[in-house]
């Protein structure tokens, strides 16, 4: 399980977020990768996929399902439940603080402990990415 955070200087909703989130430059060629997998996958991988799960009208989107959700939350697992997912935004001062956590189903095997950092690297590059395009 990890949790990254950052904060931006201004309400940001958790609509705001997951779109941004999802339409990142970081998230991009995840996009890409798991739209070649297509038919195998609960949900779509396109633009309007990816609106409609910000919006709160699908329960899928890619290779996940949405597990939880609140006005401020949004938990989802991938369709092999090996791993979930989990944005969050919490106002605070004017402010919001976001959050990006993930959690692998069996963190203990040898490729999972591999792959590990690679991981932090880039759950950290998709919530910069998702800042950066929030700020624009």
């Amino acid at each position: 399980m990890d949790c990254f955070t950052a904060e931006l200087p201004r309400a940001v909703s958790l609509q705001d977020y997951i779109t941004a989130f999802y339409n990142s430059a970081a998230f991009r060629p995840e996009r890409w990768a798991l739209h070649l997998i297509g038919p195998k996958l609960p949900g779509g991988t396109g633009g309007e996929d990816v609106r409609k799960l910000a919006a709160g009208e699908v329960d899928t989107f890619a290779a996940w399902t949405v597990e939880a959700r609140t006005d401020t939350a949004i938990l989802m697992r991938d369709f092999q439940q090996r791993t979930c997912s989990w944005l969050a935004v919490k106002a605070h001062a004017g402010k919001t603080r976001l959050y990006f956590g993930s959690g692998v189903q069996r963190p203990d095997g040898a490729l999972v402990k591999a792959l590990m950092p690679f991981h932090r690297f880039y759950a950290k590059a998709l919530l910069k990415s998702a800042v950066g395009a929030l700020e624009r």
